[in-house]
């Protein structure tokens, strides 16, 4: 059997090509399914509070009340979400090399960057896409 080989020949070049594409596929596929849970359990958070929205629309609470309820409730969501996964994620590897069985180096900025980037990014879609006060007169009709 022959070895794979690339292009220029160079067998090594496609373990490079392996060693160095692979692992950003892998965070950016964890990024990808952490933004879509997190926009799914906001969604359905931000669904559970209409009638907290109906509520703060009836005492007159302007609408950058509700967008930032809803940024924070991003954050809060988002960034739990982000640290127990940031834990959870590099406790198995960490774990197999103590044991001596896995050579593993945490990847410290790639960690930080899901871990603190991907909730500001989440809270800051959640606050723009927050619904302006005019939809407050068809919501109160929806829910009554």
């Amino acid at each position: 059997m022959t070895p794979i080989t690339t292009s220029c020949g160079d067998p090594s070049a496609l373990s490079r090509v392996a060693q160095t594409s692979w692992p950003a596929t892998r965070r950016g596929r964890a990024a990808l399914v952490a933004f879509g849970a997190a926009a799914v359990a906001l969604g359905l958070a931000r669904a559970d509070g209409r009638r907290d929205d109906v509520t703060l629309s009836a005492i007159g609470a302007h609408s950058g009340l509700r967008r930032t309820v809803a940024f924070w409730q991003a954050v809060l969501l988002a960034g739990t979400g982000a640290v127990l996964g940031g834990i959870l994620g590099l406790l198995g590897p960490t774990m197999l090399g103590l044991v001596g069985r896995l050579p593993f180096a945490q990847p410290w900025p790639q960690v930080a960057l899901l871990v603190l980037g991907l909730p500001v990014i989440i809270a800051v879609g959640s606050w723009l896409l927050t619904r302006p006060a005019e939809f407050d007169e068809r919501l109160q009709r929806t829910l009554s």
